[in-house]
């Protein structure tokens, strides 16, 4: 049906959803908090002295051994689900940036860049560029240089590309 939703694809938006990752986390710091307040592996005899009629309470919901429970297993594997989707969303846009890095800059490109520089030269562009371009070297890497729509001159120097994959291997 055109205009309705594919279930796998409101599936992927949940599984990929900021709101999914802060939920779990807060579920899962609270239930921690909860197996580290309640003795965790004793009797069921232990129990019945320490809590007395809510010990059999503690025991249905699995509190007795609650990082053994398989309700906190699949807290941890919807965690699980959501940073692998997570990633994966934002993998073929990290994989464009590293391997064909935009070398024009256009206004919008400019606002989004944390490190960058604009200088005012008291002599000619190829000259500042020439000037430029070695001190690029030696704090970055071998600057590459391109044109502008308004044939103004880019120069385009990164060091560490690679290191934006460095989120997947942690994760």
């Amino acid at each position: 049906m055109p205009g309705k939703p594919r279930r796998s694809s409101s599936l992927w938006t949940f599984l990929c959803s900021l709101k999914l990752t802060v939920a779990t986390l807060l579920l899962m710091a609270a239930t921690s908090i909860l197996g580290t307040v309640i003795p965790q592996k004793l009797s069921s005899l232990q129990y019945q002295q320490h809590y007395g009629d809510k010990a059999q309470l503690l025991q249905a919901l699995q509190l007795d051994d609650m990082y053994h429970s398989v309700w906190f297993m699949a807290l941890i594997g919807l965690f699980v689900l959501n940073l692998v989707a997570c990633s994966l969303r934002r993998l073929p846009a990290v994989w464009r940036t590293v391997t064909r890095p935009t070398l024009v800059a256009d206004g919008a490109l400019l606002r989004s860049l944390s490190h960058k520089t604009t200088l005012q030269a008291g002599c000619s562009v190829d000259e500042a560029t020439a000037r430029l371009q070695p001190l690029l070297h030696r704090r970055f890497a071998g600057p590459r240089q391109t044109t502008g729509p308004e044939q103004e001159v880019c120069l385009f120097a990164e060091r560490r590309r690679y290191a934006r994959f460095g989120a997947y291997v942690t994760h």
